[in-house]
């Protein structure tokens, strides 16, 4: 193989690594936003919840049964653990309402 064509190879090989680590950059700021999206965060809101909070009859209801929960779970939370300190939470939000 003569000189110009390892040469032309070696320029093909490092322009396609470039793009692989453009694309995996790409896919991983979109898969980071999609992961925040509000339908996303919803869905996974609304699946953590109990069924018998899910299937409640009126908005009315289920607004004062998930209050009520909401508040019950913030006291036996902090009760246990004590107050997060400042700036704790600076990764992504978890939506952990298997309580409720």
């Amino acid at each position: 193989m003569d000189v110009q064509t390892r040469q032309r190879i070696k320029r093909e090989l490092e322009r396609w690594q470039l793009s692989v680590q453009l694309f995996l950059k790409h896919a991983a700021v979109t898969s980071n936003l999609v992961s925040r999206a509000f339908s996303v965060s919803v869905s996974t809101v609304w699946n953590s919840l109990k069924p018998d909070l899910r299937s409640v009859d009126s908005l009315g209801s289920f607004k004062t049964q998930l209050k009520s929960r909401l508040s019950h779970t913030t006291y036996d939370s902090l009760t246990q653990h004590g107050p997060e300190p400042p700036n704790a939470s600076d990764s992504q939000p978890t939506y952990d309402l298997s309580a409720l």
